[in-house]
């Protein structure tokens, strides 16, 4: 399946971009600076970076093109799904805004087929672990040394933010962090304490920044990696212990129905998850005038220029976007673009958990799926421009793409085995 990097210069510059497409210090030294950004208009010197990281991109991709090209075909949906956000400047309510996000959606997705198609999946665990592990130290640097920058002021006084513009992006990034660094504990043939010292250092961070998102990702994701060791037992005991989560699940959905109250408290929450049902319920109004098409890639929340002035009039402020992936998705494409992305999404998931039930990959593409399908229902992660968690998800899908159609799968479950921190450089799939 082609020639994998060991080149310092290309596993440099993916680390790089990860970093960048964190939203890690560029829009703090750019708010900092005291620069306001006009939600329709970008940022220029954002925008200047972000066509030099595409440019890199597309030059290295056209270098390899015969495994790019071959990566991309792994995820036709993929394709599909962005030609859609692309040809909905049609028919959006502000095309130039669609067309440039729309070309922002485009590197920020071949970035993600490139990613894939130069490393293996041991590597590109191994580059996102280092680039997460960096942010951390950063982040704990910052708030400890400059807290006037680093620790939130005002609503959410003495939550830290590291270095990131909001406490909730500190939370969401180093509950990703926590996950790879579990992972990392638990494959890494040495280097064990450094990756638990980076998995205590990540969760503390979550809890620092006093995101409850953070929080609630690390439980859903490490339920769900519990609940996946069940798919390397034999099927009788697999099936068996799925019956009795299950059951256990359901008893404890009906306690919640119940103590709603007593959640909401121990989460120090409104019982409107601080206005967004609220939200929710006047976006789905929005979204049932146009179903199927959507109002352009990028279109809708443009402030009082655009759509969302109608929204933020009903629900009494600014909000920057639906705080639900999905429902920011069918804004976007409307339901055929939502209909592409949910069906490529239970695909890949049934192929990794298949791997992992075949021992051919580790837990990292369950762990990662699941980070994703329970981030999407409290925050906007699918179809992102620039966003770490589109890319990766786009590397994942072509990644789990390649390992299904290889002939074998010994060299892949060597190459995994090593694991991220690991010092031998993994194995290549099959050609």
């Amino acid at each position: 399946m082609g020639a994998r990097s060991n080149a310092p210069a290309e596993r440099f510059f993916a680390g790089l971009v990860l970093f960048l497409f964190t939203d890690a210090l560029l829009p703090l030294m750019r708010r900092e600076a005291g620069v306001t950004v006009d939600l329709a208009q970008g940022d220029r010197v954002s925008q200047m970076i972000w066509l030099g990281v595409y440019g890199v991109t597309f030059l290295l991709a056209a270098i390899h093109w015969r495994v790019v090209v071959r990566s991309l075909f792994q995820g036709r949906q993929l394709i599909l799904l962005v030609a859609i956000a692309l040809a909905s400047a049609l028919w959006s309510v502000a095309p130039a805004v669609t067309v440039r996000r729309g070309i922002a959606l485009v590197g920020t997705t071949l970035f993600g087929v490139y990613f894939a198609a130069r490393f293996t999946l041991s590597q590109q665990i191994r580059i996102l672990a280092g680039t997460l592990a960096t942010i951390a130290v950063l982040s704990l640097v910052v708030a400890l040394a400059m807290p006037w920058i680093g620790v939130s002021s005002g609503v959410h006084e003495g939550a830290w933010r590291g270095i990131f513009v909001h406490k909730n992006i500190l939370g969401r990034i180093m509950a990703l962090s926590a996950i790879v660094w579990a992972i990392s504990a638990r494959q890494a043939a040495r280097g064990r304490m450094l990756a638990h010292v980076m998995l205590a250092l990540s969760v503390l961070l979550v809890f620092l920044s006093r995101s409850t998102t953070g929080m609630l990702m690390l439980a859903a994701v490490g339920a769900a990696l519990a609940m996946h060791r069940l798919l390397r037992l034999h099927y009788t005991l697999m099936l068996s212990l799925a019956i009795f989560a299950g059951l256990l699940g359901v008893a404890a959905v009906a306690w919640l129905s119940r103590s709603l109250d007593l959640v909401f408290a121990l989460l120090q929450k409104e019982p409107t998850l601080t206005g967004r049902t609220i939200l929710w319920a006047v976006v789905l109004e929005r979204i049932w005038r146009n179903p199927l098409l959507g109002y352009g890639y990028g279109a809708f929340w443009l402030g009082p220029s655009g759509e969302s002035r109608r929204v933020w009039d009903v629900v009494g402020w600014d909000a920057p976007h639906a705080h639900q992936g999905y429902l920011d998705l069918l804004l976007d494409v409307g339901g055929i673009g939502a209909f592409i992305f949910l069906a490529g999404f239970a695909s890949a998931f049934v192929r990794a958990s298949a791997l992992v039930r075949r021992r051919i990959t580790n837990y990292w593409p369950v762990a990662y799926l699941t980070f994703m399908l329970a981030y999407n229902f409290a925050e906007s992660a699918i179809l992102r421009q620039n966003s770490i968690f589109w890319t990766l998800y786009v590397s994942l899908v072509v990644q789990l793409a390649m390992y299904a159609r290889a002939p074998s799968s010994r060299q892949t479950l060597a190459a995994e085995s090593s694991g991220p921190t690991a010092g031998t450089t993994p194995a290549c799939l099959p050609s």
